[in-house]
């Protein structure tokens, strides 16, 4: 049985990280353009530190720092290899200028857009698991459904 507080935290990491955010995540390549703010669940999800958010349970607090270590990850090589696309900010590239208009990546932008892939494939993978725990541990929390 899950402490209370328990179940109020994971449901928030689950509205986070729902099936929706997940399949983005794992599908979404970075290679082409795409809305800094689709990513807003994500730094959201950083941003919740201290104490109020630390689960008793150590099994789900592991788990949510390997989802906060890979998200930071993330966010961190987004804003170091990403820029917003001139006359248009909401959206971002992780290709320079030249090469997104000639559609045609380097050998160092298409290393660079693997590896923010990965880490997003990554992000969805430790929230699946966070899920799959959470799921083992408090059943009642789906009662209503599905997080969509």
């Amino acid at each position: 049985m899950l402490h209370p507080h328990d179940v109020v935290l994971g449901q928030k990491v689950r509205d986070c990280f729902t099936e929706r955010n997940k399949r983005y995540l794992r599908e979404n390549s970075f290679g082409a353009s795409f809305r800094y703010a689709s990513l807003d669940f994500v730094r959201d999800f950083l941003e919740r530190q201290g104490p109020e958010h630390e689960f008793e349970n150590a099994s789900l607090d592991n788990l949510v720092a390997e989802i906060s270590q890979k998200a930071a990850a993330l966010c961190e090589r987004i804003d170091q290899y990403g820029n917003p696309i001139s006359h248009r900010d909401e959206w971002w590239s992780l290709a320079p200028e030249q090469e997104r208009i000639s559609d045609w990546h380097s050998k160092e932008t298409s290393q660079k857009i693997a590896e923010v892939d990965r880490l997003a494939d990554e992000v969805a993978e430790a929230a699946d698991a966070f899920e799959r725990t959470f799921r083992k541990l408090s059943p009642e929390s789906y009662l209503g459904g599905a997080n969509a």
